[in-house]
């Protein structure tokens, strides 16, 4: 049975060391993410959340699979919107490579196979961010606030 999941690539006009901090660090990704920081220990088995800043609301909790600083960083992903609803945990991973000198984003989100409401949310759910990412790197901006 093939897994389902979903892939994204986007080039961003940046550092690695600058992508690296923008997925990793609280004030960062909020400014991109929907207005949920980023609150996790960098290291393998930590937990995991994206958290509403000014309500302390957790919108997606998970926990540290993998990190190597500047090229991968993989977690846990399971939204907490609906504790009476809550589906198994699926995983993202992000890859920071380069293509001709441009680095390159690759995200993956995985193994949806029990998680169908998950995966359909998702599915509409990374291209903004992604693009919200790469305007706020290219341009010092964020898409929308």
């Amino acid at each position: 049975m093939a897994t389902k999941r979903h892939v994204y690539e986007v080039y961003i006009r940046t550092t690695p060391a600058r992508l690296w901090e923008a997925i990793t660090k609280f004030e960062v990704v909020r400014r991109y993410y929907y207005g949920y920081g980023l609150r996790a220990r960098l290291r393998k088995g930590a937990p995991l959340e994206y958290v509403d800043p000014d309500t302390g609301k957790v919108a997606i909790a998970g926990k540290v699979l993998e990190v190597v600083p500047r090229k991968r960083f993989v977690h846990t992903f399971q939204f907490r919107h609906d504790p009476k609803r809550l589906e198994p945990p699926s995983r993202v991973t992000y890859t920071i490579s380069k293509w001709q000198g441009v680095p390159l984003l690759r995200l993956v989100h995985d193994r949806l196979e029990k998680s169908p409401r998950t995966g359909k949310s998702v599915e509409g759910g990374w291209g903004p961010i992604l693009s919200g990412l790469k305007s706020l790197l290219e341009t010092g901006k964020p898409l929308w606030k």
